[in-house]
């Protein structure tokens, strides 16, 4: 054999990245962390517990029996590091990861250990509050995430957005810091979750999604995005035009689940006194809803029917006519509203495991397209680049140029963008960034050349 058909012999980077990119699903590891937007303080040993509370989900299950498959079959093969293991990381033995969650500069939330596994994915932290001290001048605040498995390797650290802190929930926008007005109120095309607080229960009861239809969850959440429809243009149920404006007692608002796959039915916001509503012939919305007040759903084209989650399926409520504006429904139809945050991370490895943490995740949000003359480039537009970066679709790496923590310029062949063109020649267009040291960053952003 010469050196030449030795050397050919060797699998290149391209191979690697394409062997991942044909498994994708069976390698790749999601986390998601999702907080509220804003909290209120707690005052005099009060411990008022962040609702909903924060949680950190496990996403493709797939992908971390993967990697609990390779950790074990390096680390427990190697006495060395197997000594490792048992010196850094106290853990039950069944357990396959875990987390560690603290908050900075709140001496008084001690870091809380829990642990997840590939058949318990999701873990809420219960106990999370923000104790107010003397000449405290904190805004905001972020709760941490670390995650470590019981091989010692450290997987990463995931951050929350940033929570903002206020003294109470004001209902009024003139008693309402500037800092915070923007979160105070909930406005069209932001994240938002929904529950109810019903009086006979010890815990409240969450909107949540999965599989095709929207359950009633005690354990966990979902988040949702919603927007505001524009009644100045007509409304059907096909077509309607959404505006940008805080969200108002008598508006109409379209509410998906944060993958588009499944809409709630149009629904008009509505206050409710107690258990009475007010039924009007034309609404004018003008009063803002606040963060964590009450709300109803009212269906659109059935006045007399509100949301209800009464049990583990949402389903629909008629309420009793009381007079001939006012009618009476049930503590399962009323909702509490929040707006949340919600960051989704995925992370996969294309050949060994190294041993730095995979975080900080870039995350690639947007994808323009450039051209000046003949001259085109694509600019990533994103948060934690790195010059240790490249790009990659399918197998090919594609010339970057790292310019900011939140920018990237790509620069394509001619032969490249003849290759994107054509649907023959690949069929995933999405773009992969790769660390220098084998960790890949899988994104859902495409490069399509027209």
């Amino acid at each position: 054999m010469s050196s030449n058909d030795f050397s050919s012999a060797i699998p290149t980077i391209a191979y690697y990245v394409e062997q991942f990119i044909l498994c994708r699903e069976e390698r790749e590891c999601g986390v998601n962390v999702r907080s509220v937007e804003i909290a209120q303080k707690s005052y005099s040993g009060e411990k008022r517990y962040l609702c909903p509370a924060p949680i950190i989900e496990l996403l493709n299950e797939k992908g971390w029996t993967w990697l609990k498959k390779e950790l074990q079959r390096v680390y427990f093969s190697d006495p060395l590091k197997l000594s490792v293991c048992a010196t850094n990381y106290e853990s039950d033995p069944n357990s396959m990861i875990m987390c560690i969650s603290s908050v900075d500069n709140v001496p008084e939330q001690r870091s809380t250990k829990s642990y997840l596994t590939t058949s318990k994915q999701v873990l809420r932290l219960k106990s999370v509050y923000f104790p107010s001290r003397k000449n405290d001048n904190l805004k905001n605040l972020v709760i941490k995430h670390n995650l470590l498995t019981y091989s010692g390797f450290n997987i990463g650290t995931f951050i929350s957005d940033k929570i903002h802190l206020v003294s109470k929930f004001s209902k009024s926008k003139n008693a309402t810091p500037k800092n915070v007005l923007d979160e105070l109120f909930i406005r069209g095309g932001r994240d938002i979750t929904l529950f109810t607080k019903a009086k006979n229960q010890t815990y409240n009861k969450y909107l949540d999604y999965k599989e095709g239809s929207f359950f009633g969850n005690s354990k966990s959440w979902g988040c949702f995005e919603f927007f505001i429809i524009d009644e100045k243009e007509p409304v059907t149920n096909d077509e309607y035009t959404f505006i940008e404006d805080n969200l108002k007692y008598g508006s109409i608002v379209l509410i998906t689940s944060k993958n588009y796959t499944l809409d709630l039915p149009l629904c008009r916001v509505m206050k409710p006194e107690g258990q009475i509503l007010t039924i009007e012939k034309d609404y004018k919305p003008t009063e803002n809803v606040c963060q964590m007040q009450r709300i109803c759903l009212q269906i659109i084209g059935q006045p007399n029917k509100f949301l209800c989650l009464n049990s583990e399926r949402l389903s629909d409520n008629e309420a009793i006519i009381k007079t001939e504006s006012t009618i009476e429904t049930v503590d399962s139809c009323i909702f509490y509203i929040s707006t949340v945050s919600s960051t989704t991370s995925k992370f996969g490895f294309i050949r060994n495991i190294p041993n730095n943490p995979v975080t900080p995740c870039p995350c690639v949000s947007n994808c323009v397209l450039k051209s000046i003359d003949n001259y085109h480039h694509y600019e990533l537009i994103g948060k934690d680049f790195s010059p240790k970066l490249t790009v990659w679709i399918g197998r090919e790496q594609i010339e970057s140029y790292y310019q900011t923590p939140t920018q990237m310029k790509l620069l394509f062949t001619n032969r490249q963008r003849t290759w994107l063109k054509s649907p023959e020649n690949i069929s995933d267009k999405s773009i992969y960034l790769l660390r220098d040291d084998g960790v890949i960053y899988p994104t859902d952003i495409e490069a399509i050349f027209h």
